[in-house]
């Protein structure tokens, strides 16, 4: 900020320096240093512009350093004549400003408001500085770049950087309207250089480029309804020392921009422009995937910024679940934790375990000192307990033999393919060794490993794993025996249901977000992330899709989400810009709607295929018939609103927001109810077949299952007006004098099915067509299936066990962690048990839980 002064210096380099330690070390020294600057030049009048000032907030943590800093301001602006000091402020940052009350009392009489600008300004920002270095916009130009900014405030800097793009491909002193097509207009000019750029990279790269951008986003931790992600001052440790030659690259490409602190030689990297992250589409993306961790890891920091604060103190060490938090984040993530972030981890663990060690001695001396006193009557009944175990060793035999004959059973039932019948076979088998408190601990291990070469083989059924990217879409075929997964790793698999893989469709250059079968099932749609849109035929020879698409359709545009109509003849593709387009299955398109002013996130057809809906990030859902014509806009959701589906009797328009809720709207545009429940954004929502579930899908990793009409009945009375009869865990709600819609609707409360089993954020569902087995994918790389009655969730790790009361369930990992959960999935602790992988965890009675360990010799 004081850069442009240091020429009047001598060494200004060194001056500037000095000038950066004292400033955190005095409230005066700017008002020295600009004293020094004006006396010099008495007849001159110093200016400091602070663009973007809200990154004193957002840049610096530390409250008293922000404070010094305010206070150099407020000094040198009060004290020093011929100074003025102009400052730019972000709207939704002026109440962090006031937040100090020497700087809210300055700005009181200071603040100029700056509205949008009119046409007219925004011509003079275009035309006047390209006129001063004669260059000329071609006719119209002017008008269109005005267009695309003038209802957009927020797209200014998307302006500037298009104007830069522009002036780059200029002609003879002209800009022209074949170089504005070219670099994708106003709207997507910035999105599509970071793609070009990143489309040019490895799949290494690519996937360390993930790395470092999120690195670079510093997400909102309590989001709301204005808040948005920003753009984060990144060191060099964070985003990883073998990632800072691809940094370079990426600088050298105008995406980020490097720095050095010349004191402390910390290099640093952050976003040229926060509009970067509003508007590339696949920085998005990873930020709804990697959101959760990011939140958590910058609140890690804060922590450590604490206890490095505290000089280390032991005492502002993670304890509790922060510890158990950090310690599962540090098993899957480490790759993406710094070193300081690592050691702090790691000595917190160490901490934790040193006071276990402690509390086990102190119990292991009461338990020495007790026993003097317990041998006395151990000897008096030493001949009483041979006699006994004499009996008892006859017992333990004939049980023995018992449960040999039943793990033999269950390898026959395994080697005859019957998979369940055989893990069935095994259940008593573990109820009895868990019952067996006196047997001797050999012969319990050797039953166990025979009962673990069982299960061992038995494959974890509802656990789809393939890909090599996140999961974005699944799919099921019309007669319900296949599916299809599509994936960031730009393949579409096709599996059965019992998790055998059929094939893999190679063909797209980039991720693929959708994935729809024709209702025939005999095609296959595709959308991606290159802007196109591909569509495979099944061959009834091979019983298996083409391995070529037959027809691909792209769009400049950008292809955000696709919709196919029930008779399929009508393909429906929406854009970054907030248009729909409408294309024949042969390619040809049959009209262009300029729906939305922003992105559209999803479209979908009514049953009837008369009319279809968008969902847009202007937090609206609007139904359109096919000609173009806008029927209604439904308005209530306070975020984005990323899913929408209709009910299979069209009556029903369900929508899934940012808001993380589920609304129900009738077709006359009426919000019917407002589903609650998930504590993170919701990313999509579907009906059940026979339309009496919903299902949504979550950035908090679970999937939760909504009744909408469970336990109740119509019946007409007679006077013909309709009755109802209520269930126990819902409530009516008028719907709508329409008659095409039921009167009453009987709406759960809470979720009947909730599936937390994902490892990371659930982005879409999808029910069978006999709406008994639910699919979904998530960021975990994983699809799972899910059976609407008697689950459990899915529990990651090597081994697993139910305590004897049924109330808790250990699970052993690779990595040595064993967890404790309750039976619906909720945490309750995590400990590191062992250095080796865990083969087998036990619930028996004398001790709480027996884990063995074994490191695989490979």
């Amino acid at each position: 900020m004081l850069r442009a002064p240091f020429p009047l210096l001598p060494n200004p380099r060194l001056v500037e320096l000095e000038l950066e330690v004292e400033l955190k070390e005095s409230a005066y020294a700017l008002q020295n240093f600009i004293e020094s600057i004006t006396t010099a030049s008495p007849k001159s009048h110093l200016i400091i512009i602070a663009d973007q000032f809200e990154e004193l907030y957002t840049l610096c943590k530390d409250t008293e350093e922000r404070k010094i800093f305010l206070d150099n301001l407020l000094n040198a602006v009060e004290k020093v004549p011929g100074f003025t000091l102009v400052l730019t402020l972000r709207a939704d940052f002026f109440g962090e400003a006031l937040s100090y009350r020497p700087f809210a009392d300055a700005l009181q009489d200071a603040q100029l408001n700056l509205s949008p600008m009119n046409a007219q300004e925004l011509a003079a920002a275009i035309e006047q500085p390209a006129h001063s270095f004669n260059v000329q916009l071609e006719p119209g130009l002017t008008q269109r770049l005005i267009d695309a900014v003038l209802h957009s405030p927020s797209h200014l800097p998307l302006l500037e950087f298009s104007l830069t793009q522009l002036w780059h491909k200029q002609r003879q002193g002209w800009l022209t309207h074949q170089a504005y097509t070219d670099i994708g207009g106003v709207e997507t000019a910035l999105a599509n250089h970071a793609e070009a750029i990143y489309a040019q990279l490895s799949s290494a790269d690519k996937e360390r480029v993930q790395q470092i951008f999120i690195q670079l986003v510093q997400p909102i931790i309590q989001p709301i309804e204005t808040s948005a992600d920003i753009r984060r001052l990144a060191t060099r440790e964070e985003v990883a020392e073998e990632n800072w030659e691809l940094v370079a690259r990426l600088a050298d490409a105008r995406l980020v921009v490097t720095n050095r602190n010349e004191i402390t030689k910390i290099e640093t990297v952050e976003i040229i422009h926060e509009a970067l992250i509003n508007n590339w589409r696949r920085l998005r993306q990873w930020m709804r995937v990697d959101g959760e961790f990011r939140r958590w890891q910058e609140q890690l920091r804060a922590v450590i910024r604490q206890w490095e604060n505290s000089d280390k103190d032991a005492g502002a060490l993670l304890r509790g679940k922060p510890l158990i938090d950090a310690e599962e984040w540090l098993l899957y993530r480490s790759n993406q934790i710094s070193a300081t972030e690592q050691i702090f981890i790691k000595l917190s663990l160490e901490l934790r375990d040193k006071e276990h060690q402690e509390k086990n001695a102190a119990r292991k001396r009461i338990v020495i000192g007790l026993s003097g006193g317990l041998v006395v009557s151990l000897l008096l009944t030493s001949v009483a307990l041979l006699q006994w175990q004499q009996a008892e060793s006859q017992r333990q035999q004939a049980q023995i033999n018992e449960l040999k004959s039943l793990n033999l059973s269950a390898k026959v039932l395994l080697n005859s393919g019957n998979e369940v019948e055989s893990l069935v076979s095994l259940i008593p088998v573990i109820q009895k060794l868990q019952q067996l408190e006196s047997l001797d601990f050999k012969t319990k291990i050797t039953l166990l490993t025979s009962t673990l070469e069982s299960i061992n083989q038995i494959r974890e059924y509802n656990s789809f794993k393939g890909h090599e990217g996140s999961v974005t879409s699944v799919s099921f075929s019309p007669n319900g025996q296949i599916f299809a997964s599509a994936s960031q790793d730009a393949t579409i698999k096709i599996w059965q249901k019992n998790g055998r893989l059929l094939q893999t469709l190679k063909g797209h250059k980039d991720g693929i977000f959708k994935a729809i079968f024709r209702p025939d099932g005999q095609i296959l749609i595709a959308a991606s992330f290159d802007n196109t849109v591909s569509l495979w035929r099944y061959n009834f020879t091979t019983g298996l899709f083409a391995e070529h698409p037959f027809l691909r359709l792209s769009d400049k545009d950008g292809i955000w989400a696709v919709a196919l109509s029930p008779d399929s003849k009508v393909l429906a593709s929406a854009s970054q810009n907030g248009k729909v387009k409408l294309w024949t299955l042969d390619g040809k398109l049959i009209k262009t709607i300029p729906a939305h002013n922003q992105r559209i996130w999803s479209v979908s057809f009514s049953p009837d295929g008369q009319t279809f809906a968008t969902a847009s990030a202007d937090k609206t859902v609007k139904l359109w018939s096919l000609e173009g014509k806008v029927l209604k806009t439904l308005q209530g959701h306070s975020d984005e609103v990323f899913s929408i589906n209709f009910s299979p009797d069209g009556t029903i328009l369900a929508s899934a927001s940012k808001d993380k809720t589920v609304r129900l709207w009738n077709l006359a545009g009426q919000l019917l109810h407002t589903f609650e429940g998930h504590t993170d954004e919701v990313l999509d929502v579907r009906f059940s077949p026979d339309g009496k579930l919903i299902a949504s899908a979550s950035a908090d990793d679970s999937v939760k299952v909504w009744s909408i009409s469970r336990d109740w009945r119509l019946e007409r009375t007679d006077k013909g007006a309709l009755s109802s009869e209520q269930g126990a865990e819902g409530r009516f709600l008028p719907l709508s004098p329409f008659p095409l819609l039921p009167s009453p609707l009987l709406l759960s409360q809470s979720p009947v099915y909730t599936f937390s089993g994902h490892g990371g954020k659930a982005s879409e569902v999808s029910f069978s067509p006999d709406g008994k087995t639910l699919a979904s994918t998530s960021a975990d790389k994983t699809v799972k299936l899910w059976h609407l009655e008697g689950i459990l969730p899915t529990f990651t790790g090597n081994s697993v066990s139910i305590s004897p009361d049924s109330k808790t369930v250990a699970v052993g990992n690779q990595q040595g962690i064993v967890t404790l959960r309750q039976r619906d999935g909720s945490l309750l602790q995590s400990f590191h048990a062992h250095e080796g992988e865990i083969i087998k965890v036990v619930f028996i009675q004398l001790v709480k839980v027996l884990s063995l360990s074994v490191k695989r010799i490979k």
